[in-house]
């Protein structure tokens, strides 16, 4: 009876043992167990597996993730490298164009105009004023920079592209014989005459040798207010008839006329065209309201803008007081006697 008291001992010894380890080990073994059966499943019931056990607490809360060998992964084919691009060569730049030079201005002398062409284009273009008194489109021309010079027998003619103003150079001063040809440059033109003169003419001067300056304009210009008076005493003599000698409204001539006019400025000449040609200072850089130009035989009385005054006794003038150009006759002198 004492042998099986001992026996029955040992053996509930041995069991208490057992059960301690057995208690011991179950989480490994369960693990072990979990692990093993979960390798054997598919992802989808390896979840399922879980949330079981979860469920009948063999496996805690917060378990955490069972790291399970994922199959083989079929490798990923590894992408071609992209190809570089390929590189441009730059267009091999042209050589700079050679710049066409510009084509050169010429004047064109017409019946009624000079014309200014660069190539084919028209730049400008001068009509000739007074075109009943004007001599013909003939003669030299030329032009340089704003400038376009021309010449109509003794007569030099300067138009401003710019402010398309028009001028006259008269050879009052000696110059003498028509104008043959024309040289012009950047600063002004050289004249050349059939007297054999060589002759230099600058816009921005105001003497030049051999010609006096006229600006142009379509109508008579206005004297200054000291002799206003003078303007419509002259007014009052338009169309009195031309008798030689006379110097009356039945009729007058040209001298006559230059000495009543200049009477009403209390300024006394001699009554002969001969004499009046003397008198006063010569004009030898622009002409003036009032300066007498001198002719062979004749006179008459400058007005501005290129007409003049005067009692002309031809048929063609028709024997009367009038306005004329001042370039329908050979110019020699131009006199100064007003103030």
């Amino acid at each position: 009876m004492k042998k099986f008291w001992v026996r029955l001992k040992a053996i509930g010894c041995l069991g208490c043992l057992a059960l301690i380890a057995l208690l011991y080990f179950l989480p490994a073994l369960r693990e072990f167990l979990f692990t093993r059966s979960m390798q054997s499943q598919t992802l989808e019931r390896q979840e399922t597996t879980r949330k079981f056990f979860t469920m009948i607490h063999l496996l805690p809360e917060q378990t955490a993730p069972i790291t399970v060998p994922a199959p083989a992964a079929t490798p990923t084919p590894v992408p071609m490298a992209t190809p570089l691009p390929q590189a441009t060569l730059e267009p091999t730049p042209e050589p700079p164009a050679i710049a066409t030079p510009e084509p050169a201005m010429l004047a064109e002398r017409t019946a009624e105009a000079v014309v200014i062409r660069r190539g084919e284009e028209e730049i400008g273009r001068f009509t000739t004023l007074y075109k009943t008194d004007m001599p013909g489109g003939n003669g030299p021309a030329a032009v340089s920079g704003p400038h376009a010079w021309w010449a109509t027998k003794e007569l030099l003619f300067h138009g401003d592209l710019v402010t398309k103003k028009i001028e006259v150079f008269l050879p009052y001063a000696g110059a003498k014989g028509e104008i043959t040809a024309l040289k012009s440059d950047d600063e002004g033109v050289s004249v050349t005459t059939s007297s054999g003169q060589s002759l230099r003419v600058l816009p921005e001067r105001h003497v030049w040798k051999g010609f006096v300056r006229a600006p142009l304009g379509p109508e008579t210009a206005e004297p200054g207010a000291k002799h206003a008076g003078l303007k419509k005493t002259i007014e009052g003599w338009i169309g009195t008839p031309y008798v030689w000698g006379g110097d009356t409204k039945q009729g007058i001539d040209c001298s006559g006329l230059v000495c009543q006019v200049f009477k009403t400025a209390k300024i006394t000449l001699p009554r002969t065209s001969k004499e009046q040609a003397i008198v006063g200072k010569p004009a030898t850089d622009e002409l003036h309201w009032g300066d007498l130009l001198c002719y062979e035989g004749h006179v008459s009385i400058y007005v501005g803008n290129g007409r003049s005054a005067e009692a002309l006794g031809t048929k063609e003038a028709g024997g009367a007081v009038k306005y004329a150009t001042i370039w329908h006759r050979p110019c020699t002198g131009a006199r100064r006697v007003l103030p």
